[in-house]
């Protein structure tokens, strides 16, 4: 080879170095080149975590299959890199099991995360079973020993007996708590609740203390409102509106609205609710990206429903029979 020859190859190899090697250090940092509007951009991921566990995920992209691949084995986990920052379609199935779908957004050097799914499965096997009838039995806790002049009372965290007396007090124990008294009116109905705080509830008012040891009113709606296994959300609802309040900061939550009037509802698990019309039996998360995944778990005439977190089994009333679902989560 002539030295002219070694000397353009030199040229060339240095120039695919200068070249090349920049491109693949930002290739290596998450870069790429956005084809569809000419430019450099940064990439972005998706983490997803999935019960039951050997779930399918597909990522698609103006309906282009981008990947699709399985959660972990052992945790139910997947971590997906490298994707250009834009709207993607998101689908979780799994044989036997309603799948998840939502379009979620990749957005540079972050980490979309949708890492509460649960899938529920297709058929809930209902039986009929003898001896469930005290499940649907809603009897009003019977306190004793507290004083005559209370209108509402109830038990708190630390299974002490806290009432509102008819001066608007919070009686806890043998003392009188300091805040300042709730203002009472004649022929109301109250109830006393504690989800993180003292909540009263005056006919259909939701009245919080705060902070300043004072109340405010939060919400309303004429049924008992449902805290979540994890202490930190309740569900409460109307005849045909389901909304979540986050305990952490009162922000509140719109989650659906039915055309059937809505008879129970109850927490799945703390991102999961299972609630009933007539006639049917739902799921729904209460992640409302894009949209609440809602599936119908069972179509059955029914008078009352009942899930017990402790075997996670559905618990469905009939006329003087209790029908009994297999295990509904792991």
């Amino acid at each position: 080879m002539t030295q002219k020859k070694r000397n353009i190859l030199f040229v060339i190899v240095t120039l695919f170095f200068f070249i090349f090697t920049p491109v693949v250090v930002f290739y290596s940092q998450g870069y790429r080149f956005d084809f569809n509007n000419f430019e450099i951009v940064k990439t972005g991921a998706f983490y997803f975590r999935v019960v039951p566990r050997d779930a399918k995920i597909s990522i698609s992209f103006q309906d282009q299959l981008i990947v699709e691949k399985e959660t972990s084995f052992f945790f139910g986990t997947l971590y997906l890199e490298n994707l250009m920052p834009r709207e993607y379609k998101v689908i979780v199935s799994k044989d036997g099991y309603h799948s998840w779908e939502k379009n979620l957004d990749i957005n540079p050097k972050k980490v979309t995360e949708a890492n509460n799914i649960t899938l529920l499965p297709k058929e809930i096997e209902l039986r009929t079973i003898d001896g469930a009838l005290e499940l649907f039995n809603k009897k009003e806790e019977v306190i004793e020993e507290v004083d005559e002049d209370f209108l509402a009372c109830g038990v708190n965290n630390n299974n002490e007996i806290v009432s509102l007396t008819k001066d608007g007090l919070i009686k806890k124990g043998g003392g009188v708590m300091r805040m300042k008294p709730f203002e009472i009116k004649e022929g109301a109905d109250y109830k006393i609740y504690f989800f993180n705080t003292i909540v009263i509830r005056e006919n259909d008012d939701f009245y919080f203390l705060n902070k300043d040891l004072e109340y405010k009113l939060v919400f309303s709606s004429p049924n008992d409102p449902v805290l979540s296994p994890d202490n930190s959300k309740i569900a409460y609802f109307n005849d045909s509106e389901i909304k979540i309040l986050f305990l952490n900061n009162f922000e509140q939550s719109f989650l659906t609205r039915v055309s059937k009037k809505i008879q129970d509802v109850y927490w799945l698990n703390s991102d999961y609710l299972i609630f009933s019309v007539p006639g049917e039996i739902k799921s729904i998360e209460i992640d409302n990206r894009d949209k609440a995944n809602i599936v119908d778990l069972e179509y059955i005439d029914h008078d009352s429903i009942y899930f017990n977190q402790k075997n996670k089994k559905l618990y469905v009333l009939v006329g003087d029979e209790v029908m009994e679902s297999k295990k509904l989560l792991p």
